[in-house]
């Protein structure tokens, strides 16, 4: 991986992101930024779904993320984030009048970055904000993504209720868009929410059914994730036999895409999308 790769897709809000994003983080030119990233395109580690814009696995983002934990110093990665949330901020506040659509997204991306870093009061102003305007155009990928972000954001705060409900519009618009994946992810992040509100009966229900999603999608590393998390579940709930068979199977696929098992910590940190 190129110098200061693994910290720039360590640090980021989510898994995908710009070259001015990465140039922020690696404190370098665009330029030099973009052959880096153009390196892990090259070595199948990133994907380019549009022009400038590079997309990671979920689970290569996480184990990125380990790599940095380990790797860079912790003045090193805060100094990482403050120059991407100051790059957020200069998009979104010089971003032109013809580029809304992006500056919303901006905005819902900032919300994701203070999430990460503990800010949850000004992220939940961030995604509100990216929620109204997805809203307000008719953005229903938008809107939902918003919501999820939202849903999770609250339920770091322990507002269970609230989570509940953004998790829940945010279903209801993937359903009613055809948005197949934002609908297992959202079904997904239900689950979480009601283990973590202490309901691991109904967040057992939102688990299975999200499964079944991910298996029809062939999304393998879904399916792992969200075998893991049926684990923990079935484990709290004295299942321990069940409970190891969902670790075991998903250790298989995880041992098959050549990547550890997250942590609970980890999973909690990428369960938004």
């Amino acid at each position: 991986m190129p110098p200061g790769c693994s910290a720039c897709s360590g640090c980021t809000g989510g898994p995908t992101w710009g070259v001015w994003t990465a140039a922020a983080l690696l404190d370098s030119s665009s330029a030099i930024a973009e052959a880096a990233l153009e390196q892990l395109v090259d070595a199948q580690l990133l994907e380019t779904p549009t022009r400038r814009r590079y997309r990671m696995h979920s689970l290569l983002l996480l184990f990125a993320r380990e790599q940095a934990d380990r790797d860079e110093p912790e003045a090193g990665r805060k100094a990482a984030i403050r120059r991407m949330l100051d790059c957020y901020l200069a998009t979104r506040i010089f971003a032109e009048l013809e580029d809304d659509l992006w500056e919303y997204v901006s905005i819902g991306v900032l919300g994701a970055a203070l999430r990460e870093q503990g800010r949850l009061d000004r992220a939940i102003g961030c995604l509100e904000r990216s929620r109204w305007h997805f809203h307000r155009i008719h953005n229903p990928a938008g809107e939902s993504a918003a919501l999820n972000n939202l849903g999770l954001t609250y339920s770091d705060q322990g507002h269970f209720a609230a989570a509940i409900d953004c998790l829940d519009q945010s279903l209801r618009i993937c359903r009613e868009s055809g948005n197949l994946f934002g609908e297992a992810v959202a079904i997904s992040n239900l689950g979480e929410a009601h283990y973590r509100a202490g309901a691991p009966g109904a967040a057992i229900k939102f688990y299975e059914r999200s499964l079944v999603i991910h298996r029809e999608m062939r999304d393998r590393c879904r399916e792992a994730e969200t075998l893991w998390r049926l684990g923990w579940v079935r484990d709290a709930l004295g299942q321990p036999a069940q409970a190891r068979s969902c670790w075991n199977a998903a250790k298989a696929i995880f041992k098959e895409l050549g990547m550890p098992p997250p942590t609970e910590k980890e999973l909690q940190r990428t369960a938004w999308w």
